[in-house]
């Protein structure tokens, strides 16, 4: 009996340091809400069950975080949650996944020094845990942002069109990040992949027609011309 009254009693503690540390977050206190998760993780190690409540307690936190455009802080929770989660059974891949997406575009968002590796390790870690869709287009977009070699740009951009849920939509934004940052040549090495992908879709025109436009706002006449033979044939 006494054995489980201290059990309790213990469990009890860390919930109160749960809430202490919410309070503090709220407060906008953050340095004090981080000693509380440093109080709390020091005595997970007799309630693991509970360090996934930790680990989403931070998320939510780097998610209000970056919706206030507070990245600095953003990026401390989601790291918080990210490397508690690697702990913890009871979260999964797919939730890692998620928080490493997030820490990236904080990352982008707050454009720190080092910030351009710092998401980009983030992204692929994302990639690893679980290779969804939005991982795989945001590493395509963080290395035309960072103007990684061609080599680079193209294995992006054929890893997501060759993703088993790339839609025609994720597609035509892909040809947007390709317009803005001015790279048309490197999207006409894989064109055949995008014909041979969205040929039979009923909105296959509208996605050559914005291909088309990409290779004739950059001036690349002869790439259109190409283009444009190949789709009438």
């Amino acid at each position: 009996m006494k054995e489980e009254d201290d059990y309790h009693l213990e469990i009890r503690r860390v919930h109160f340091v749960f809430c202490i540390c919410c309070k503090r977050f709220c407060q906008s206190l953050y340095d004090e809400a981080i000693s509380a998760v440093t109080r709390a993780k020091e005595m997970l190690s007799k309630f693991p069950n509970e360090t996934a409540y930790l680990t989403m307690l931070c998320y939510n936190f780097g998610v209000d975080c970056y919706q206030a455009k507070d990245f600095d802080h953003g990026v401390t929770w989601l790291r918080e949650s990210y490397t508690l989660g690697k702990d913890s059974s009871d979260i999964s891949h797919k939730t890692q996944a998620r928080t490493l997406r997030l820490l990236a575009n904080c990352y982008m968002e707050w454009e720190c020094d080092g910030w351009q590796e710092n998401a980009l390790n983030a992204v692929s870690l994302s990639i690893k845990e679980h290779a969804h869709s939005a991982g795989v287009y945001l590493r395509l977009q963080l290395v035309l942002m960072t103007k990684q070699t061609a080599s680079c740009i193209k294995q992006a951009v054929d890893d997501l069109l060759h993703h088993q849920d790339c839609s025609i939509g994720l597609t035509l934004n892909a040809i947007q990040l390709f317009k803005r940052h001015q790279s048309p040549e490197l999207l006409f090495d894989l064109r055949h992949v995008i014909i041979k992908k969205f040929d039979m879709h009923p909105d296959s025109g509208r996605l050559f027609v914005n291909l088309l436009d990409l290779f004739l706002d950059a001036s690349e006449i002869h790439c259109a011309k190409t283009f444009a033979e190949e789709c009438i044939n």
